[in-house]
């Protein structure tokens, strides 16, 4: 994990993080659904990857796990 401010035209952002990971990522194509009856379902292990669109914005992924199993978020 990295944190790094951008320089833009506006401006010095305050830093983003930036992460690198061997994981097989999926990313958020629009905007993924806030409430799980409607979230689609991904294999582990994964990397998300998507953005918060406005304060308040919720994302739901689903997922198996077993009991006992160690994941890390």
């Amino acid at each position: 994990l990295i944190a790094k401010p951008i320089p833009t035209p506006a401006g010095t952002t305050p830093p983003i993080a930036l992460v690198s990971t061997d994981l097989p990522r999926t990313v958020e194509v629009g905007d993924a659904p806030a409430t799980p009856d409607k979230a689609p379902v991904v294999p582990l292990p994964v990397a998300l990857s998507g953005r918060f669109a406005q304060p308040g914005d919720a994302d739901c992924f689903l997922f198996a796990a077993e009991k006992g199993e160690a994941l890390v978020f």
